[in-house]
């Protein structure tokens, strides 16, 4: 993917940043951090002359951050590094005590470059006894030059199972003794924790329990010292460490202030090992490393907390020339304060331009001292009410008087309940709506047993999308977000600060919305089919097969993947009169439908391959016999009648697309691919909510029934007309386009589209409704043996138009991921505390050709405008949608809280601070600040303080790229 150019300046600036070692990228949310980070890397890999690996330690705070960022940042590396053919790039998530496996995979010829995913609370926490392979490397490190007394005894030892050696085992011991695999792990034979750690190893033998968990203990041992080790070797040194959203773990891996845990340590470790070499730079990345969490800050006895700036400063320096930098920043902004201070004191004074004047020189030499540890790029602002928007929750609205007193009174009408003027931090289970005579003001009819935001949450989702028929029918389509639909992207991402809120919305709304999970039709390699009930069981019979529908319907032919004029010029010459005497003599389905395809492309050598990969995998000897349905159908798609029905059709032109973008995707990959993506559409027809509208539309045309001779079951014409209505194929190209602009090759592309749509249902929820840490597991490389670690499906289902519709999550949700491009709703349980939890939260679906981007430009071509481009340095319209000076886009907000309580006055503190979050950008103590700058306007009125506070716009800290060309 090509750089914007706001974005290559940024890596400029960072080039030259970190010509000292250490430097911070600060964009705000959804402007591209990780690709920047994955240029700065392309540039310093081309710098590189060394003959070794070029090694990268890439460490955020979550897997399903690593997993995102690690994806987008290599794909960036592979089709940007010249010449491609010279690099070999490795990518693996990894824990530190696999990082030797890792480094062993080098082949001779190339450049290596190995990008290590680490994560602080599980790359660096050593607390099992690690995967078989790892186990394996292990005692081939301990056996490699020992007796064979030692080696059997190391075997025995590190097998950590009851069950006798078993000669796998043994086979991958024997395969890495040899120095080249061992690596750099070969000079710690001379170290004295080596030597310790072989004394201890047991004698060989069966195990007993005790001994056992003796082995385990010791293998554990084992890897907290190869992990101490590789931390500290000079063979993995890295070249370049990123510490992505380093202020999520700072408090706990970079502040000496209490004992750290010892995976802690080897954070800071890393951290300085890296710091102390010349070869090593050391990039801090995070949206918000100058802004502070208000609701966190502690006081110790009188001194506040310090912010992200001063934190990130220590990291840079040792502790004596710390306190010199420090000071010096401090008073610089401490100058820049006092002058904000005197200008809104004095506005209308007579003197205003000499205090301008010393405002900005104040402004320029604290930005100065800023930009030698940070770049920032932020978003083109209109105006500053458009980036503080008021509550649009109509709160304001409910209470006619105005009056606290007549609110009390209409809630204290029930008897036995609670006043609302509680605390409203607390989830408040105690607080249902159930006899609040009030509530009935607020137009939220009541639902028993239930909080009030749930309630409320429930009636605004039934407007979305309507609980119909006892199913989830999600009338605006059904099945998923249509592309011309006007109510397009009705997906909704809630947050909440309690753990148990997700799963218990999406419990409620299950209850509420009474959907069933059940299924009446069960799969087969090439049907779907209802089954007739049999004592209790369901079966197969022959009038159900008869009305079977076939999975030919979604089969994606290779055929249809040839531009129409070659298809049409291999169907002549009596071509499509074998084929149909083919499918009239064909006994199963399977086999009709393989022979469509090997008749017309039997000559062409591009699909030889894949036409012998296809039979190889269809089953034909499938029970599904050849219906005259079937043979309909397939007659049609022969003679090019259901091209714009055929959900397969749309499949296949999909699959040729991106088969042609393709690099390195083997041809085996493909085909299982376009299985599993006929599978995954299928499954969309035979839901419940697919079941129920089948048999109420009345709207399927008689055109079908001419195309499709004999009685074709309902839902199969259901299928062909609901594709077509709501425009399918249109819906999967714009999800691949997307895919494909955030630099997916082909086979990427295709494997995100079959992950999205066949999420399996969790165990919270259902399909529609999920928690964001009801998540399915997947033994992977960075799984221990017996520990689950969760995958990407549910984050990639959701940034997909298919289900889920709804996704609530805490704050694990709110930082680094992307849940952009289908979304635009932001519900927050809870209001957040800090402007910057705020953006964060919304900062999720504000991202790169967002749906918001996207509404906005149709918006303009509804009305014949174009966006102003010019002047927003390549920012305008993937980022943000600027028009006659005002932003376009924005994302729907809607907060959660009752008026008069403590939630009501900390997002009302929360919008007020917004005004001048700019302006203290950095500040070590933001508290101290916030109330200097707000006695200066102590006896004006709000509005007026609005007015002044945008008049100090002008004066915000900007640290833009040095390199802007705007």
């Amino acid at each position: 993917m090509k750089l914007k150019e706001f974005q290559d300046d940024t890596v400029e600036t960072v080039l030259e940043g970190l010509r000292n070692g250490v430097f911070a990228v600060a964009d705000e949310t959804g402007l591209g951090k990780t690709v920047v980070c994955g240029d700065v890397a392309r540039k310093l890999i081309e710098a590189d002359s060394g003959k070794g690996p070029f090694i990268i330690y890439y460490v955020a705070p979550s897997l399903e951050l690593l997993d995102q960022n690690l994806n987008s940042f290599v794909e960036h590396l592979r089709a940007t590094l010249e010449p491609a053919h010279a690099y070999s790039i490795h990518r693996v998530v990894s824990r530190l005590t696999q990082i030797p496996l890792v480094l062993a995979q080098r082949q001779p010829g190339q450049k290596h470059i190995f990008i290590i995913g680490l994560s602080p609370d599980t790359s660096f926490k050593i607390n099992g006894w690690g995967r078989e392979e790892e186990r394996a490397y292990l005692a081939a490190l301990f056996g490699y030059g020992q007796t064979s007394g030692i080696r059997r005894r190391v075997c025995d030892s590190f097998w950590c199972h009851k069950k006798g050696l078993e000669p796998r085992f043994s086979s991958k011991i024997a395969s890495f003794s040899n120095p080249e695999k061992l690596g750099y792990l070969s000079n710690w034979t001379d170290h004295q924790d080596y030597q310790e750690l072989l004394s201890k190893i047991p004698p060989a033998g069966p195990r007993t329990p005790a001994g056992l968990k003796a082995d385990r203990q010791l293998m554990i041992e084992v890897r907290r010292k190869i992990a101490a080790f590789t931390v500290q070797s000079r063979a993995t040194l890295p070249h370049l460490v990123i510490f992505d959203e380093w202020h999520k773990y700072k408090k706990t891996c970079f502040e000496p202030k209490r004992q750290a845990k010892p995976h802690e340590r080897l954070v800071a470790d890393l951290l300085a090992k890296a710091r102390q070499s010349q070869k090593s730079k050391v990039l801090f990345v995070s949206a918000t490393p100058f802004t502070v969490d208000y609701g966190d800050l502690q006081r110790d006895g009188g001194t506040p907390v310090s912010s992200d700036l001063r934190s990130m400063i220590q990291l840079f320096w040792d502790e004596e020339q710390f306190e010199i930098e420090y000071q010096r920043l401090l008073k610089k902004q401490q100058a820049f304060v006092q002058a904000m201070e005197q200008l809104l004191a004095h506005t209308d004074a007579a003197n205003l331009e000499s205090l301008k004047q010393e405002a900005r020189r104040s402004q320029g030499a604290y930005e100065a001292e800023l930009r030698r540890y940070c770049v920032r790029t932020e978003r083109p602002k209109s105006a500053l009410t458009d980036d503080s928007p008021s509550d649009a929750d109509g709160w304001d609205q409910v209470f006619v008087s105005g009056s606290a007193k007549a609110f009390i009174d209409r809630f204290g009408a029930a008897k036995g309940v609670r006043s609302p003027i509680v605390s409203m931090w607390m989830d408040g289970h105690d607080f249902i709506d159930a006899g609040y005579a009030g509530l009935k003001g607020l137009q939220i009819p009541p639902i028993r047993e239930t909080h009030w935001k749930m309630a409320r949450l429930v009636r605004m989702l039934e407007d979305s999308f309507g609980f119909q028929d006892g199913l989830h029918s999600l009338a605006h389509p059904p099945l998923w977000i249509n592309p011309e639909q006007q109510r397009r992207g009705c997906k909704h991402l809630i947050f909440s600060e309690f753990h148990f809120v997700p799963d218990e919305i999406c419990e409620r709304l299950k209850i509420r919305s009474k959907i069933k999970d059940t299924n009446r039709f069960s799969g087969s390699v090439l049907g779907v089919f209802p089954l007739a009930m049999k004592k209790g069981k369901r079966v197969a019979n022959s009038e159900t097969l008869k009305r079977s529908i076939h999975f030919p319907v979604f089969f994606p032919f290779l055929f249809w993947e040839l531009e129409p004029a070659e298809r049409k010029r291999r169907l002549a010459g009596g071509v499509r009169e074998r084929i149909h005497r083919a499918i009239e003599i064909a006994t199963s389905a399977a086999e009709a439908v393989l022979q469509v395809d090997e008749i017309i492309l039997a000559s062409d050598p591009n699909y030889v391959a894949a036409l012998r990969l296809r039979r190889e995998c269809v089953d034909t000897c499938s029970p599904i016999p050849t219906t005259p349905q079937l043979r309909g159908y397939l007659t049609a798609i022969v003679n090019s009648k259901l091209d714009r029905w055929a959900p397969g059709c749309a499949l296949a032109r999909l699959i040729g697309g991106q088969r042609k973008r393709a690099s390195g995707t083997k041809l085996e990959q493909y085909e299982s691919m376009a299985m599993g993506m006929a599978a995954a559409v299928m499954r969309l027809f035979v839901s419940p909510e697919a079941q129920v509208m089948s048999l109420k539309n009345r709207k399927i045309p008689n055109a079908l029934s001419r195309v499709l001779p004999g009685r074709a079951p309902k839902l199969l014409k259901f299928a062909l007309w609901y594709s077509k209505r709501f425009k399918l194929e249109a819906t999967l190209q714009e999800f691949a386009n997307l895919l494909a602009a955030g630099g997916k090759d082909g086979g990427a592309v295709l494997a995100d589209i079959r992950a999205a749509m066949s999420l399996k249902r969790g165990n919270v929820g259902t399909k529609f409704f999920r928690s964001f840490h009801d998540r399915k597991a997947d033994d992977t490389s960075m799984a221990e043996e017996g520990e689950e670690v969760t995958e990407k499906s549910l984050r990639t289902a959701f940034n997909s138009p298919f289900a889920p519709y709804v996704l609530a999550s805490t704050s694990v949700g709110q930082e680094g991921l992307d849940f952009h491009r289908y979304c635009d709703s932001v519900i927050h349980w809870t209001p957040p505390g800090s402007p910057a939890a705020l953006r964060q939260r919304e900062g999720r679906v504000d991202r790169y050709q967002s749906l918001q981007v996207r509404r906005a430009l149709w918006r303009l071509a509804q009305n014949g405008e174009q966006p102003d481009t010019n002047g927003h340095g390549d920012m305008c319209p993937d980022f943000v949608v600027m028009h006659r000076g005002q932003r376009e886009n924005q994302s729907r907000r809607t907060v959660l809280y009752l008026p008069f309580t403590a939630q009501a006055a900390i997002w009302q503190l929360c919008l007020r601070r917004m005004h001048y979050d700019d302006l203290l950008i950095g500040a070590p103590d933001p508290l101290a600040d916030e109330r200097a700058l707000l006695n200066a306007l102590d006896r004006h009125t709000p509005e007026e303080r609005a007015r002044r506070f945008a008049f100090l716009k002008e004066f915000s800290i900007s640290l833009r790229p040095r390199f802007e060309k705007f």
